[in-house]
């Protein structure tokens, strides 16, 4: 869970997040659209982020 400030008025609004919770831990939620290990580590892409395979806990369908 991630607690903050954003705007709250109607109308569309955009949020950047990197994925990093209140406490400290990194969660992405997201379709795998690549696999990567060009630089001699394995990483999943999802959208734009990039998850080293070392620091998944679990994959879901």
């Amino acid at each position: 869970m991630w607690t903050g400030e954003g705007e709250t008025s109607s109308g569309s609004h955009t949020l950047a997040w990197d994925g990093t919770t209140t406490d400290g831990t990194t969660t992405v939620v997201g379709v795998v659209t690549g696999i990567d290990s060009s630089s001699g580590d394995t990483v999943l892409q999802i959208g734009d982020a990039e998850i080293e395979v070392d620091n998944i806990l679990s994959i879901q369908p």
